[in-house]
């Protein structure tokens, strides 16, 4: 599918970009992890299995993007918990995935407010929709 640019996307003056994981899966957070590293501008500052953490770590962590996977370990889904971190926390940019082709997920996740929304089958998007380039823009798959 296609992206679509919707929205600008850019993060205030900061040396580093702090990034928070939440993702059930520890392999794929490792490679999160890898990715989103200080030579590629960013820091990594929580990696986590669930995303009933999710709204704390933030509001203790205060990272500029999380990395927010749908399904997460316990019982808060990855939607939920990033509708309530942008409530109380709307400077925070959410990038949304998924391993699953639910299609109800991508219009729940811009109707919350998230910035972006990738399926995880399609890794190399990450390095493109990487914020720290300066043309990025918020990108949902389809129309």
């Amino acid at each position: 599918m296609e992206n679509v640019f919707n929205s600008s996307f850019l993060i205030p003056n900061s040396s580093l970009i702090k990034v928070l994981i939440v993702d059930d899966h520890e392999s794929l957070r490792n490679s999160f992890e890898m990715e989103f590293c200080e030579a590629n501008g960013f820091t990594v500052v929580g990696s986590i299995a669930g995303a009933v953490f999710a709204e704390a770590v933030c509001k203790a962590k205060k990272p500029d993007i999380v990395i927010m996977d749908v399904c997460t370990e316990g019982e808060v889904s990855g939607l939920s918990a990033a509708e309530a971190i942008l409530k109380n926390q709307p400077r925070v940019k959410i990038i949304v995935t998924s391993g699953f082709d639910e299609i109800t997920y991508i219009p729940r996740a811009k109707e919350i407010g998230a910035h972006a929304f990738v399926y995880k089958r399609v890794p190399w998007l990450f390095p493109r929709c990487s914020p720290a380039r300066p043309e990025w823009r918020a990108r949902f798959p389809g129309g």
